[in-house]
């Protein structure tokens, strides 16, 4: 009889000559809004009051002399790069570009509206990489990866819309809940909300909903 096992996906990195830098980019954070707070989390869930002004930022914390000292000779090839991704239509796009033999950002600021053209608006859904990655084909050496695009440290944050239903539930009204949030003991109600009319000031001409009752 055959013994069941516990087994976990694990990605195999062949790159023992740079298994030191895989955590290179473990202490990045996330800068959302105008205060800057920061996120850990791989998972960024926003409420659709965020879009407003929407601000985001990358913190790296990078050890430059550490990245630089274990590459020695093949910095030159290696960079460190922002992607935007799409998952919903696969796109894919590298927004900027950082030789490892250069100076790295502190921060990265990120235009809002590209960052609102990748998650679909306002049904936010959006990927951003911040990685270590060769730029070009390199010589191949046991160790080493080579291939342009091979990355050596990678970070990844998600950016989603918060769902309405995780935030509000619903619940049956009593017969005494309805009478005093209502007025209308067992009263049938219905609401009719008017869109685009959330920015502008009710009036009577100009209501908000109307409420039917019966």
């Amino acid at each position: 009889m055959k013994a069941w096992r516990l087994s976990e996906p694990r990605t195999a990195r062949p790159f023992f000559a740079v298994h030191a830098l895989e955590a290179a980019l473990d202490s990045t954070v996330l800068l959302v809004g105008e205060r800057e707070k920061e996120i850990e989390d791989d998972v960024v869930q926003l409420d659709p009051a965020d879009f407003d002004g929407l601000h985001v930022a990358i913190c790296p914390k990078l050890d430059a002399d550490k990245i630089r000292s274990t590459l020695a000779d093949r910095a030159e090839g290696v960079v460190l790069l922002l992607s935007l991704r799409d998952p919903m239509f696969k796109r894919r796009l590298v927004h900027r570009r950082w030789p490892v033999d250069g100076e790295f950002p502190e921060r990265i600021f990120l235009d809002s509206g590209l960052v609102q053209e990748f998650g679909h608006k306002r049904e936010l859904h959006a990927t951003l990489a911040l990685a270590l990655a060769l730029d070009a084909d390199a010589e191949p050496a046991p160790g080493w990866p080579h291939r342009r695009g091979v990355w050596i440290a990678k970070r990844t944050f998600k950016l989603k819309l918060r769902s309405v239903r995780s935030t509000f539930d619903i619940r049956k009204m009593t017969k005494h809940e309805a009478e005093a949030w209502t007025g209308f003991p067992g009263a049938l109600l219905h609401v009719e909300y008017n869109e685009g009319r959330l920015l502008e000031e009710p009036n009577d001409e100009n209501p908000l909903a109307d409420l039917l009752h019966s």
